[in-house]
């Protein structure tokens, strides 16, 4: 019998960039729906994403932070951060709309190969 496929969603675009966020949550919220464990890693300027909701500069900016609240109850299982993308944008995890795993640069690429599929933003 076979497990299922264990998905990482690499966000790295920051909010209103296009369509393309609001995708692939869909994309992460369709496969979590199936039972296939889910992570999601925000770096570089996906991060913004993480914001709270008018904190962002700029009017038009809405970060996804109150659907990225919603993960939990899909049982998507960690919300991992760079902790280098964070600190290049003078961010604190303790702002952001859920707890994060916080991964050092040097970790990303060990903790993406321990899924069986990486899907990423652009």
């Amino acid at each position: 019998m076979s497990h299922p496929k264990s998905f990482v969603f690499v966000v790295r675009q920051p909010p209103f960039c296009g369509g393309r966020n609001v995708e692939m949550v869909d994309q992460l919220l369709a496969v979590a729906a199936f039972d296939h464990p889910v992570d999601v890693l925000f770096l570089d300027d996906g991060v913004w994403q993480l914001q709270v909701p008018g904190s962002v500069e700029g009017g038009a900016l809405r970060p996804l932070g109150p659907l990225i609240r919603t993960l939990e109850l899909y049982d998507v299982r960690e919300v991992a951060v760079e902790t280098e993308s964070l600190v290049e944008r003078a961010l604190s995890p303790d702002a952001l709309v859920v707890p994060v795993r916080l991964l050092a640069r040097s970790e990303v690429p060990g903790w993406i190969a321990g899924h069986d599929v990486a899907v990423g933003g652009g």
